[in-house]
C-alpha cells in the first residue's frame, strides 16, 4: 500500500467502510511473525482495512485503530497494529 492510501484509510469513519472491508481479530494472529511490509500486503490482497478490525468473522463490535503520539516509531506502531500484538 501507498502513503497515500493509508492516508485515505486511516481518514475512514464507520460510516464509510462495509464489514467486508475489514478484518477480524482472529484473522490477524497469524501474521506477528511476518514484517510489515507483507502484513500490508496481505490486508491489500484481502481487500481490508488495516485501520479497523471486527469482533469475528460475521461481524459483531468494530473498533477503529489509531496512534497516539507517544515517541512510538510509526512503523513499530504499524507493526502491533497489523499484528494485534
Amino acid at each position: 500500500m501507498t502513503a497515500e492510501e493509508l492516508k485515505r484509510m486511516s481518514e475512514m469513519d464507520f460510516a464509510d467502510i462495509g464489514m467486508d472491508e475489514i478484518a477480524a481479530f482472529g484473522e490477524t494472529a497469524g501474521l506477528k511473525e511476518k514484517t510489515p511490509e507483507k502484513v500490508l500486503r496481505h490486508f491489500k490482497e484481502k481487500g481490508y482495512n488495516p485501520y479497523f478490525r471486527k469482533e469475528h468473522a460475521d461481524g459483531g463490535c468494530v473498533v477503529k485503530i489509531s496512534f497516539a503520539n507517544n515517541g512510538v516509531r510509526m512503523a513499530d506502531a504499524v507493526a502491533a497494529m497489523l499484528t494485534g500484538g
